[in-house]
């Protein structure tokens, strides 16, 4: 079944929207990462609510009944912030709605019975342009048109010789880069294997010139991980070509990704991780003493709020080294929706481990990774993360569904 001209426009609206065009730095900011967000919900709400109802019948892995809890329980968060920091309803809704409008594609992508084929080429076309901006980028700069670095600190910074642009988009880069390993893993027709390896290495190469530490230890461990687990004699070619790519990232940046290690370490005296720990430590206990935060957080700041002050002064607490609610992942989600809002996420683990037998290789790769970054750089507190969590769900669901048929 062929999708219709306005799933296919919703789907590519939601994704560039979610990764702000890859991080265009002459679009206005007020509007893509503002107003559009806005658009866009409630027309997918107005869609669902009008023209579709929710119906959990037609629900047999629970998958939509997570994101149904989901969406509520972000929603659930104007109440914080209006009991404990005064903050107007409606405004703390358009907060959770930037966040959330992401979600609400899972219910077009199921009703309308979006091919997961569709949608991996979707993403795996709007990734490849993120590689190749990444790679093109560190030869022209200083002249550039993409960076989120940019756009949220006005500046561009260097790292193992690499200029980190930070282009939004990662998570979606890191679900078709699973996706393309497991083709690897799994293809039997020599042609389409080489075509996968070759995909997979430019995902491969763009999430390591991303320069984030925590991307590239990922990104490595799942490359050795699926050759563990790989079955056949072809795996020992698997290793070989694995670990060919390994040793070239060893000979060529390892002097440099131990001198970024040493850098964050030795920053400002106590390091990176450790403001990492003081942060998360004070988000648990001592950012709010409201009988209302364990339960559903402070809530979504909104610019001039108390909360939204409260948030700031921490993050220039020590310098460039602040406490940010982004880099304590899952704690900095759970200090704005409680712990009502990570049953959610842990609903979620629950029911991805119960069905694992069920869920082909490349999904548990692309889980497995998010499990990692999960304390670090934990998807569900940005709108882009939640966006491709919506489409790795939908596509999870089809593929239960799918090996479920196959076993009956």
């Amino acid at each position: 079944m062929k999708e219709s001209i306005v799933v296919k426009f919703l789907i590519w609206l939601t994704i560039l929207t979610a990764i702000q065009f890859w991080s265009y730095i002459y679009f206005d900011p007020a509007f893509v990462s503002g107003r559009l967000p806005v658009l866009i919900f409630i027309v997918l709400f107005i869609y669902i609510i009008f023209c579709k109802k929710p119906s959990f019948k037609n629900d047999p892995n629970g998958i939509e009944r997570i994101v149904t809890w989901t969406i509520f329980t972000i929603f659930l968060c104007v109440i914080p912030a209006y009991v404990d920091y005064n903050q107007s309803l409606f405004p703390t809704a358009v907060q959770c709605s930037k966040l959330s409008y992401g979600l609400l594609m899972f219910y077009i992508l199921k009703w309308a019975d979006v091919r997961p084929k569709y949608i991996l080429r979707v993403i795996t076309i709007v990734s490849l342009v993120w590689v190749f901006l990444e790679l093109v980028q560190q030869v022209t700069y200083p002249d550039f048109l993409f960076s989120g670095r940019y756009l949220i600190e006005g500046y561009v910074a260097e790292r193992m010789g690499l200029w980190r642009f930070y282009i939004w988009g990662v998570d979606f880069v890191m679900l078709v880069y699973a996706y393309w390993f497991g083709r690897f893993i799994t293809e039997e027709k020599k042609s389409n294997r080489k075509i996968a390896l070759l995909v997979m290495l430019v995902f491969m190469a763009g999430l390591l010139c991303y320069c984030s530490r925590k991307h590239i230890y990922v990104t490595i461990f799942i490359a050795v991980y699926a050759i563990l687990v790989a079955r056949g004699n072809s795996k020992y070619l698997y290793g070989f070509i694995i670990l060919a790519i390994l040793y070239y990232l060893y000979d060529n940046f390892y002097v440099s990704f131990k001198e970024m290690n040493e850098q964050a370490t030795n920053a400002q005296g106590s390091g990176e991780d450790f403001i990492r720990y003081m942060a998360a430590e004070y988000f648990i206990n001592d950012f709010s003493d409201s009988p209302l935060y364990p339960f559903l957080g402070a809530g979504m700041e909104i610019k001039g709020s108390p909360l939204y002050y409260h948030i700031e002064r921490l993050k220039n607490m020590f310098g460039n080294l602040g406490f940010y609610q982004a880099d304590v992942g899952i704690i900095g989600y759970y200090s704005k929706f409680g712990l009502v809002g990570v049953s959610a996420i842990l609903w979620y683990i629950y029911k991805f481990i119960k069905n694992w037998k069920y869920i082909d290789n490349w999904l548990k790769y692309f889980f497995i990774m998010k499990m990692i970054l999960i304390i670090f750089d934990f998807w569900a507190i940005w709108a882009v993360g939640m966006t491709a969590y919506a489409f790795f769900l939908y596509l999870l669901d089809k593929n239960i569904t799918k090996n479920k048929l196959k076993e009956k």
